[in-house]
């Protein structure tokens, strides 16, 4: 998009692949933008063999139902640093805008599950440009 903005903004929340589904994060939308990409980092060695944990992006745009953007399905023994991006992972994967009021749900959507103990942290990052004053 011409004449915009690129940025990114790091989740300031760190989750447990084998935690309890439920909302992480919401972020609601200030000035439009349009998410390029949203990805999720490793920051503990994952060990989750019996069951992948799923992180996913909610949006609510234009006041419509919340409709899920995105998921990011982290399996058993993720390295540290490791970044799970949507436009590399998810073929359904769309950038999308968002308008001021706007709300994005960053949510840890599956536990994960080993045979012995789990184990396993991320956070999530989002990749977006931010548009103008009166370009939309």
């Amino acid at each position: 998009m011409a004449n915009s903005w690129k940025s990114s903004l790091i989740v300031p929340v760190e989750t447990a692949v084998e935690a309890s589904p439920a909302d992480v994060f919401t972020w609601i939308v200030e000035h439009p933008l349009r998410v390029t990409d949203v990805s999720v980092v490793i920051s503990t060695l994952t060990a989750i063999d019996m069951t992948d944990a799923v992180a996913s992006v909610d949006a609510v745009i234009d006041g419509a139902a919340r409709a899920e953007q995105t998921t990011l399905t982290i399996t058993d023994a993720v390295a540290v640093g490791t970044e799970l991006s949507a436009a590399e992972t998810d073929t359904s994967w769309e950038p999308f805008e968002l308008d001021e009021g706007d709300t994005l749900y960053f949510e840890h959507k599956t536990a994960g599950v080993d045979a012995g103990t789990e184990a396993g942290e991320y956070y999530f990052i989002l990749y977006y440009e931010i548009i103008p004053d009166g370009v939309v």
